[in-house]
């Protein structure tokens, strides 16, 4: 898959512009925001990885990320089968 370079420039400045303006100021909450908009991109990124690379569903590919994010390094390998 190739992204057009336009359009990755566009979705960079996009990303960081809307980062700026969330999280300038003195918001309280401002580095709980910042963890869950972190948190939220691992775990879409994880899902769109699982769901590429392992061809697994929404549903298995959203669990496997989960369980990646909660328990790197805990216990052994999961697998679906």
């Amino acid at each position: 898959m190739h992204l057009n370079p336009i359009f990755t420039v566009n979705f960079t400045l996009a990303t960081s512009n809307y980062l700026k303006m969330k999280f300038s100021g003195n918001n309280p909450f401002q580095k709980t925001y910042l963890a869950l908009f972190l948190l939220g991109g691992a775990i879409l990124i994880g899902i769109v990885g699982f769901m590429l690379i392992e061809h697994f569903s929404l549903l298995d590919a959203f669990y496997m990320t989960i369980i990646t994010l909660g328990t790197v390094g805990v216990f052994g390998g999961t697998s679906i089968e």
